[in-house]
């Protein structure tokens, strides 16, 4: 209702939750849910509190721009102005203050895809899984 009073009901849309077929995790994120962070240009995330936000790194692996809270679970995703922006408050306007900033300069938005897709490679889930078991190996290590 907030979108259609003013007047951006057709570029903003909501998203329900989007369930992943936990037996075949070849297709994890959803289909749907790759295909939307694609024809998106910014991934905005004004999340309050999270566990690992992994969502963050799906939209940085699509090439999308993420604009995210400083909340528990988001704030070691990004380093800021380097591979995502920050936001300083939860405020409407403080989220239309970083869409224009990326909107308006190329050159910062640019760098920002192109650090989050290197980033997002190194947290693909063979890389995450070989830092798990390295930090078990290490201590269940005996001396």
């Amino acid at each position: 209702k907030l979108a259609k009073d003013l007047g951006v009901l057709n570029s903003f849309f909501p998203i329900n939750e989007i369930s992943t077929n936990q037996k075949l995790l070849k297709y994890f994120p959803d289909k749907k849910l790759i295909e939307l962070y694609k024809i998106s240009d910014f991934f905005v995330f004004p999340s309050l509190i999270e566990t690992y936000a992994n969502v963050i790194t799906e939209a940085m692996a699509s090439e999308i721009p993420v604009i995210i809270s400083k909340a528990p679970g988001c704030i070691d995703r990004i380093i800021d102005s380097h591979d995502g922006l920050f936001l300083n408050d939860y405020s409407s306007n403080e989220i239309a203050k970083k869409i224009k900033l990326l909107d308006k300069n190329d050159e910062l938005r640019k760098k920002i895809i192109k650090n989050a897709k290197v980033k997002s490679n190194n947290l693909n889930w063979t890389n995450v899984a070989k830092k798990h078991m390295n930090l078990y190996k290490s201590l269940f290590k005996y001396n």
